[in-house]
Order: C-alpha cells, then sequence, then structure tokens
C-alpha cells in the first residue's frame, strides 16, 4: 500500500538532514509525484541526488524541477508493458498523449481501431496494474502518473505533436468539448488553432470566477491572435488587472487593437475601461475624460447592439453600469453635485441605490455618503457593494469593502460604538478567511492597517504597510497614507510623514481638488502639522489655506475634514500664541465633529480646549473637557489618544500642584508611549515632569 505523508517525512529524516521549510518541501514534491509508493520515493530520491538537487551531505535543496522517470523504475514499467503482448504499447502510447484519465471514446478515435481491440489491451493493463477503470465503465486511468510518463517519454517528438493533434480534434468534435483540454492538446501539437481554443478557455474561466486561470489562458493567446479577438482579450485582462499598473497597459492595447481592426464601438468600449481603470490609480481627469470620450460613442447605440461579451461581469457597458462607474469616479474625488446629477440632482434621489445592479455605484456612493457626513447611508451602500461581491464570489471585493468601510464609516463616525466594531471585526475575520482559502493569501494593500493605527498596534501596522507592492494602485494605497502618516509623525519620522503627503498630493500645495482621492483632505492637515512642529507658521498657513480652498470647492454639503481642520487653525493659532483665535476655532471644531457625531475629531477638540483652558486658568472648565475626551478615547478603545488626553490632565495636575498625580499619569503615559515608539509625546512628558518639584 501506498506510504502515508508521515512515513515519506520519516524516510526522508533518515537521509537528510534539511531545513524545516526544505523538508516540508521535499516531502510534498514526494507525495506528489510517487502517490506514497514506496519504491517510486526511494528511486526518485535516488534521481533527485544524481542530478544535484539534493546535495551530498543532504543539508541543501535546490529547485525541484520535474526529473526523467529514473532508471530503474522505467525498466520495472517497461517489462510490464512488454508482457502485455504485441500492439499493447502503441495502443497504451496514445493513451498517454491523450492524459492521465483516458476516455475510451477519445481513445478509439485518436487510435482509429474498433472499440473491441482498445477493450482487450485495457482489461491486460487492468490486470497487470498498469491502468485502473472508472466506476461507469466510460474511460479508465493510469494507474500512477509515472506510468503515464513513461510510456509518454517514450513517444518519438514528431509522432508526439501528431497524436496531440488527433486528440485535440477528436475532444473538439464531441458534443460539450472542454476549452482546456483542447487548448492544452493544440499547444502541444504547436498548431495554431490552440489560440481560439485559449480564448475561448479563458472566457469560460471568467464566467466561472476562475480568474487566475481566465488569466493564464489570455496571456497565452495574446501573442497569437489579432484585431477585435486581440481587443476583447487585453479588455478582459485589463479587468483582471485593474489594480496593477499593467492594467492600464492592457486598456491601451485594447484600444489599439480596436482602433486598428476599424471598431469604433469596441474602441469606446475600451476607452471606457482605459477611463475606469485610471481611476484605480487615482487619475481621476484623465478617467473622466477618457470616459466622457467614449460616451459620446456609446450613448448613441442601444444597449442591446453593444458588443457581446458573454455577459461577463465587469464587461456589460450598459447604459446603467456606465452611470455607476462615473458615479465611482466623480465620488472618489469629491464631485458631489456631479453624482446629485446622475440621480436626479438631489441627496435624497440616490434612494435608488437599492436597485443598482452593480458594486461600483455603491462603492461611489458609500465615498460620497461617507464625505457628506452621513454614515448610516454610507454602511447601507457599503452593504449592497459587498452583497453583489458575495454574489459573484468575488472575495477580493468582498474583502477590498471592508477597508473603505473602516476608513470611510467605522473609524470616523463608530470608533466608539462597541457593536459597530465587533461587527465589522467578525465580518472582516470571515471574509479574509474566505479570500485566505480562495487564493492563499490575502494581497497586502487590502489589509485593516488604519484600525490597527487606532488601537495603537503599530508594530503590525507597520509590518503590513511594509509588505505593500510597488505596483498597488493609488486607490488602495490612499486609505491608509494619512493614517501611517500621522502615525509617522507621533514617532517623530517626519521625513516619512512628508513623503507620504507627497505621495497622496503629487501636486504639493497646488494639488486641485477633484484631481485627488478627496480622502487626501487629511494630509493637508498632517502637512500643517508637520510644519508647526518644524515652527514654521508660514509653511503651516499655507497648508492649511489650501484644504480651506478644497472644502469650498466641495460646498456646504460636505462634512468630511472640517473639523479637522478648524482644529489645525486652531493649533496655528495657538503656536502664534493668539489665544482667543484657537479658543473660537477649537469650540468650532467642537461643533462641527458632533454633527455628525465624530468621536475621534471630539476628543481632539475636547482635549485641545482642556488644554487652552489650563493655559488661561480656567482650571474647573479644563478639567471638564479633559474628562469628556478622557471617555471618548477609552470608548474609542485608542491607547495614543488616551496618552496624549493624559498628558494635558498631567499639565493641569501640574498647574493646581497636584504633584502627585500629575507624576502618576506621566508613568501612564510612558508606559503607553514608550511601546508605540512615540518619541515627540514622551519628550513632551519629560518637559511636564521637569516642572515638577523633585522629590
Amino acid at each position: 500500500g501506498p506510504l502515508p505523508e508521515a512515513a515519506l517525512r520519516d524516510l526522508v529524516r533518515t537521509r537528510y538532514r534539511l531545513a524545516v521549510r526544505d523538508e516540508a518541501r521535499l516531502v510534498a514534491y514526494l507525495a506528489r509525484r510517487t502517490e506514497g509508493n514506496a519504491l517510486f520515493a526511494t528511486e526518485l530520491l535516488r534521481a533527485l541526488e544524481e542530478q544535484g538537487a539534493v546535495d551530498a551531505g543532504g543539508v541543501r535543496l535546490d529547485a525541484l524541477e520535474a526529473i526523467a522517470v529514473p532508471p530503474l523504475l522505467r525498466q520495472v514499467i517497461e517489462g510490464r508493458i512488454l508482457r502485455l503482448g504485441a500492439g499493447a504499447e502503441g495502443l497504451l502510447e496514445i493513451a498517454a498523449a491523450i492524459g492521465q484519465g483516458v476516455p475510451l471514446d477519445t481513445w478509439v478515435a485518436v487510435a482509429q481501431v474498433d472499440e473491441g481491440a482498445i477493450e482487450q489491451v485495457a482489461e491486460r493493463a487492468l490486470a497487470a496494474g498498469l491502468l485502473t477503470g472508472a466506476r461507469d465503465g466510460a474511460g479508465v486511468e493510469f494507474a500512477h502518473a509515472l506510468i503515464r510518463e513513461t510510456l509518454y517519454e517514450g513517444i518519438p517528438p514528431m509522432r508526439r505533436r501528431r497524436l496531440h493533434r488527433q486528440v485535440a480534434e477528436a475532444l473538439a468534435a464531441m458534443r460539450e468539448p472542454a476549452p482546456d483540454a483542447v487548448a492544452s492538446h493544440f499547444q502541444r501539437a504547436g498548431d495554431a488553432r490552440a489560440a481560439t481554443w485559449l480564448v475561448e478557455a479563458g472566457w469560460r474561466a471568467y464566467r466561472s470566477f476562475a480568474y487566475e486561470t481566465a488569466r493564464t489562458r489570455f496571456e497565452e493567446a495574446l501573442p497569437m491572435i489579432t484585431a477585435t479577438e486581440r481587443a476583447r482579450a487585453l479588455l478582459a485582462l485589463s479587468t483582471l488587472d485593474r489594480y496593477r499598473q499593467r492594467g492600464i497597459r492592457y486598456a491601451e492595447e485594447a484600444l489599439e487593437s480596436a482602433q486598428a481592426a476599424g471598431d469604433a464601438m469596441l474602441a469606446a468600449v475600451a476607452q471606457f475601461r482605459l477611463g475606469i481603470t485610471l481611476s484605480y490609480h487615482g487619475r481621476f481627469r484623465a478617467a473622466l475624460q477618457a470616459m466622457k470620450a467614449a460616451d459620446d460613442v456609446l450613448d448613441a447605440v442601444p444597449d442591446a447592439m453593444l458588443p457581446d461579451f458573454y455577459s461577463v461581469p465587469g464587461l456589460t457597458f450598459t447604459r446603467e453600469w456606465r452611470r455607476e462607474c462615473r458615479v465611482s469616479v466623480f465620488a472618489f474625488c469629491g464631485q458631489w453635485r456631479e453624482v446629485f446629477a446622475l440621480f436626479g440632482g438631489t441627496l435624497e434621489a440616490m434612494s435608488v441605490l437599492s436597485g443598482l445592479p452593480e458594486a461600483t455605484g455603491a462603492l461611489g456612493i458609500c465615498n460620497a455618503y461617507a464625505f457628506l457626513g452621513r454614515p448610516e447611508e454610507a454602511r447601507r451602500a457599503i452593504a449592497r457593494a459587498r452583497a453583489v461581491f458575495v454574489e459573484r464570489r468575488d472575495n477580493i471585493g468582498a474583502l477590498s469593502t471592508f477597508t473603505i468601510e473602516g476608513c470611510l464609516v467605522l473609524l470616523p463616525y463608530l470608533l466608539d460604538d462597541k457593536d459597530a466594531r465587533q461587527r465589522y471585526e467578525q465580518e472582516l475575520a470571515h471574509a479574509t478567511w474566505q479570500l485566505e482559502e480562495a487564493l492563499g493569501t490575502v494581497p497586502p494593500h487590502f489589509n485593516h492597517g488604519p484600525l490597527l493605527i487606532a488601537a495603537g498596534r503599530w508594530a503590525e501596522a507597520r509590518a503590513l504597510w511594509a509588505q505593500r507592492r510597488a505596483d498597488a494602485p493609488r486607490i488602495d494605497r490612499v486609505w491608509n497614507i494619512p493614517h501611517v502618516g500621522a502615525m509617522a509623525r507621533a514617532q517623530g519620522e517626519r521625513l516619512e510623514a512628508w513623503a507620504l503627503v507627497s505621495e497622496g498630493l503629487p501636486g504639493g500645495l497646488l494639488t486641485a481638488p477633484g484631481t485627488s482621492h478627496f480622502i487626501a483632505l487629511n494630509l493637508q492637515c498632517l502637512a500643517a502639522r508637520l510644519c508647526l512642529d518644524a515652527g514654521d507658521r508660514d509653511g503651516a498657513r499655507q497648508w492649511l489655506e489650501a484644504h480651506a480652498r478644497w472644502l469650498d470647492w466641495a460646498g456646504e454639503e460636505a462634512h468630511w475634514g472640517r473639523a479637522d481642520g478648524r482644529l489645525a487653525w486652531a493649533e496655528y493659532y495657538r503656536a502664534g500664541g493668539e489665544i482667543a483665535l484657537a479658543l473660537q476655532h477649537a469650540e468650532q471644531a467642537l461643533a462641527h465633529a458632533g454633527d455628525p457625531h465624530q468621536p475621534l475629531a471630539l476628543l481632539a477638540a475636547r482635549r485641545l480646549l482642556g488644554e487652552l483652558d489650563t493655559d488661561a486658568g480656567r482650571h474647573d472648565d479644563a478639567a471638564r473637557h479633559l474628562a469628556e475626551s478622557l471617555a471618548l478615547a477609552d470608548a474609542c478603545l485608542a491607547p495614543y489618544e488616551r496618552a496624549l488626553t493624559l498628558l494635558a490632565m498631567a499639565d493641569l495636575r501640574a498647574a493646581t500642584d497636584e504633584n502627585e498625580t500629575a507624576r502618576a499619569l506621566l508613568d501612564v503615559v510612558k508606559a503607553i508611549c514608550a511601546p508605540l515608539g512615540a518619541q515627540p509625546t514622551l519628550a513632551r512628558a519629560d518637559v511636564v515632569a521637569t516642572r515638577l518639584p523633585s522629590g
């Protein structure tokens, strides 16, 4: 009987002294290629040693490429085949060309002999242990992959190509041919007909949500196809790789192929696809221009006359779907009025959300509602988008909705809602598990780093951020950038923080509103605070004025960033000793943070008011503000925010000569901030400590 994996592991350990990872790799290789056959396993190890895949001392393992069947095994297998009688080897070679599993009707068609001759050989091979039979009697399988390999390697190359062509033709002639199998055999035969079948296999995989297989088939077909067929395959690839830079390249090539073929409608479709892909990379102005140019052609065509993409999700290009895509782009870059116009001109008209067939528009509307300060509507929109992704079994899309929900809804509006956090964390864990089951890994840019930062788990957040893909689109990195930038500032990493400001706002102070994701508004306040840290009040004012221009452009409907902007202005005036103006802006920040409820902004506004009251000697008012700030920090489970508030409370206690209480508070601040590496806050704590009398 076959050796279990544990026995194969023992076999490896008795012969070699490999590292744990290499040992596991070798055991898995043996299990896959030998299926536990003891003779095959020992001979395969011998062959690996002879070819240098395992070194003489057995401590190093190189690449485990497929090797020829070891000589002893070949002799054993060939001996069995010879005992089957004349003609058997030739028929078994045909079976080996067909594959590991051999349908009898295909075997008969390729061999061009009567069914009885095939049955006789099959029965003798079954008795010899070379084949096993299917339960329905419609086919056979080789008893072991190495048996098939022995036969296959013995076929002369020219005959092998001819056999593969015959197998492909036989499979293609069946009632419901499998495109993958037909394409594979035509490829091995070097037959140009492989291209058509590769494309068909790609579309079939795409419709079945087998996206990795679809990508592979289309890429294999590209060198062999031209004109409209090439343009369509490129459109699919640009959709599959929309999160990578090459997705833009595929869309551009699709447009070129469609134009070269003289197909104006397909060219317009490709141009719209290019616009969508550009939007994923934060190139909103170019995206909208491409979409507008495409709409000028596509709007004149009834949906029924649009190119047939086999009803593939994401490649329908109907009027409704194109409207949803425009909604998404407009919402991402803060163009609320354009979003309203697409839904009848009012915010309330967006209630048609419940009827949207795609996730694209729902994601855009989630952005719009979040930036407009309507978190409950944003939650409903994200739930709609998630439901569409789940229905399609699009695990990547479903997980991406949690990144968006965390940054746009949970963090700004619901962080102090215990039930909302618990629900989110449970659903996020389930979605992550589903994606790991499907792909084996989770793309690093789909992470919950901002929530980890809020929770004080900075080492974990940094580890996730370090894994980010260099070619990940800006639209995915943008969720993390403001939070990672704030963490970098809190750790005294000023150069890193400035680099993140530059990444999120490529035009710096001159970045025009509507050309970057509206969440980049947060980075303008971060830049102003970095300037204040360096004593550059003029630079801080310029960044805050840029922030104000964005808010003016967005209009009164937009609530996002207003509280933080007022808070940053208050810090600016405080740094210049203009306390009355600082107090005025801090109170305005508090008002904005309460409508709608924004717990992190509220606690920061309360803390600053407490600090201003401490400076002014209004100690009772300061204590009230700081107590409310601390309660919010605790409700949000935000340790760093708690440390900042405790530091302000220590300063208040020092001002009222409650020195022992102040020392105790400073000890807690240091206990929180030291593991976080929050050096600037630790330095501020030391300054407060120097004001306390010794002893």
